[in-house]
């Protein structure tokens, strides 16, 4: 069994990072990120960080699409220094006032948190760099094929692959990561990795998938269609159509089938963490959340009559809350998740 690597106790800069940081951008993943064994609790605290600082860069920033790749190359340079146990290059320029406070905080850190990842041993640094890299190279992805798009003209991913390739960029490779860390945390035989790697993916893919049905209609707002312009096309859609809540009708078998492709995910979701001993009942509910959370946003958007004229649906923080207090007695039986996952939609996991 490979032994959990461990780093000293936290200093100032860490328990700040991993503390009000981590709280003031995670929102509902903070819970997740808490509940985890301290040994993993480190390392994805901070990958999640690095990817949100880099989302600032890439979103929230604002200037133009040039100027946001720039700014991402050179937090990847750093971010590859890091990774590589060498001080990192120097500091990227301070947020613009229009950044929400928590974003221009986060970005005025980044000079501890790409210390605190130089300073980690390498079996953490390597899997940190490598998810977040990855991430970053999605949110390049995004720039690039919307460098184009306007609120009023949206562009779309060309195809269903691009968007398959997509998910896995911005989420699929967290389940790839999250897989190496419970190895390293001994609750899994390296052996098994690339099978309990590609459900990871899977459990990935399913959330963004949901997250982007759930934002359809702001997206569009904004410019971005992440549904398969040729599958619009063969819905008789354009990507500006999505503008026009009436069209829903023409967009509603698309959208079904995303849906379903999204339920076809998370079977895999379950299967993940039913993977996770009985006994390792942190690593499972950092996971089973998530997926719970997921399933009833997916019921949510079934039940909605038309989401490009309804706001996007959220899971409120009382049934959030709800749902983790059931989750303490349902985590430890495979037959109780089966039950719940059954309950919630989810159908059958695998065998």
């Amino acid at each position: 069994m490979t032994s959990t690597p461990t780093c000293d106790a936290m200093d100032p800069n860490e328990r700040r990072l991993l503390g009000p940081r981590l709280k003031a951008t995670s929102r509902s993943f903070y819970l997740s990120v808490r509940v985890l064994p301290r040994a993993m609790r480190r390392p994805v605290g901070l990958a999640y960080l690095l990817a949100r600082a880099a989302d600032t860069l890439a979103d929230s920033w604002g200037g133009s699409h040039a100027e946001r790749r720039a700014l991402l190359d050179a937090f990847c340079a750093q971010l590859a220094d890091a990774a590589a146990g060498r001080p990192a290059s120097p500091a990227l320029p301070p947020a613009p006032a229009h950044v929400p406070d928590a974003e221009r905080a986060l970005i005025d850190d980044l000079p501890a948190a790409f210390a605190l990842l130089a300073s980690m041993p390498q079996e953490l640094r390597a899997p940190i760099g490598t998810v977040v890299a990855t991430l970053a190279e999605g949110m390049r992805v995004d720039l690039a094929r919307f460098a184009g798009a306007a609120p009023g003209a949206p562009a779309a991913l060309p195809s269903a692959a691009d968007l398959d390739r997509y998910t896995y960029l911005i989420a699929g490779c967290v389940g790839e990561f999250w897989t190496d860390l419970t190895i390293l945390a001994g609750a899994w035989p390296a052996a098994a990795r690339d099978t309990y790697a590609a459900w990871g993916v899977r459990f990935g893919k399913g959330l963004q998938l949901i997250n982007i049905l759930r934002d359809v209609r702001g997206d569009a707002a904004r410019g971005r269609v992440y549904l398969p312009e040729e599958e619009l096309r063969s819905s008789g859609l354009a990507p500006r159509d999505l503008l026009a809540p009436e069209t829903f009708e023409r967009l509603r078998p698309l959208y079904r089938r995303c849906i379903a492709l999204a339920r076809g995910h998370l079977t895999f979701a379950s299967r993940y963490i039913r993977a996770i001993g009985r006994r390792r009942l942190r690593l499972r509910l950092a996971a089973l959340w998530p997926l719970w959370i997921g399933l009833r946003t997916l019921n949510a958007l079934e039940a909605c009559p038309n989401p490009l004229a309804a706001p996007p649906v959220r899971i409120s923080r009382g049934a959030v809350y709800r749902l983790i207090a059931r989750s303490i007695v349902f985590a430890p039986s495979n037959r109780l998740l089966d039950r719940e996952f059954a309950r919630l939609g989810g159908g059958s996991p695998p065998s």
